[in-house]
């Protein structure tokens, strides 16, 4: 859910009770979130500090190369017929043409 700011209490993610470090792409999908696409030019995240991580530790999740981000998005028919209901033709694609999935799509077909 889009927010204006995003808080991150901690750079760590709780499975099964056992703590794991998050991934970048995992730390900056969450601050993604921050920044209402349509009303904010920009967006704030704040990395809270607790006692159970060092300073550091956040450093380097925000330093670290990305490791891939894949789209789960695909369109089906039946969001095609909700677009269709609700927008233009145009409208519709140029909203399909702008997911991330079509992003990674046209970045792939690039480097061939």
């Amino acid at each position: 859910m889009p927010a204006r700011t995003t808080v991150l209490p901690r750079l760590t993610k709780y499975i099964a009770r056992t703590g794991t470090p998050l991934k970048t792409s995992e730390m900056l999908q969450m601050a993604g979130r921050a920044g209402r696409r349509g009303h904010d030019v920009e967006g704030s995240v704040i990395i809270m500090q607790n006692d159970e991580e060092e300073p550091s530790f956040g450093h380097r999740i925000l330093v670290s190369r990305i490791d891939g981000i894949k789209s789960r998005f695909r369109a089906s028919y039946g969001l095609t017929v909700k677009l269709l209901q609700r927008y233009t033709l145009s409208q519709s694609q140029s909203m399909l043409e702008r997911v991330f999935g079509a992003f990674c799509w046209r970045e792939r077909m690039s480097k061939r």
